[in-house]
């Protein structure tokens, strides 16, 4: 199989501040940190956004699409899915929930 996309991981080009992650990160920094803080969880910074890339790839939802589920069924279980996955993450990294 041929690699077509970068073979450095996401956290690392954007704690290297890869130019296109920036304005991503400067976007959802804010809203994920919310997220968090409604669902009890402490801030997980560049972890969430972490998260947020694997889940929210515009070709696997558009996949996902095209596979049977309506966008509001692709928008409902992806945004659960970021939903328990901050609070799994936070668990799992023995975070005091709050």
């Amino acid at each position: 199989m041929a690699q077509m996309r970068s073979h450095r991981g996401y956290l690392e080009r954007l704690r290297e501040g890869t130019g296109y992650l920036t304005p991503q990160a400067e976007a959802l920094s804010e809203p994920l940190r919310q997220t968090a803080e409604e669902l009890g969880v402490p801030d997980l910074g560049d972890e969430a956004l972490y998260l947020w890339n694997a889940l929210f790839d515009p070709r696997d939802i558009l996949d996902l699409i095209k596979s049977g589920r309506t966008e509001d069924e692709a928008v409902t279980r992806l945004v659960s899915a970021l939903r328990g996955a901050l609070v799994g993450w936070a668990e799992a990294g023995e975070i005091p929930l709050g």
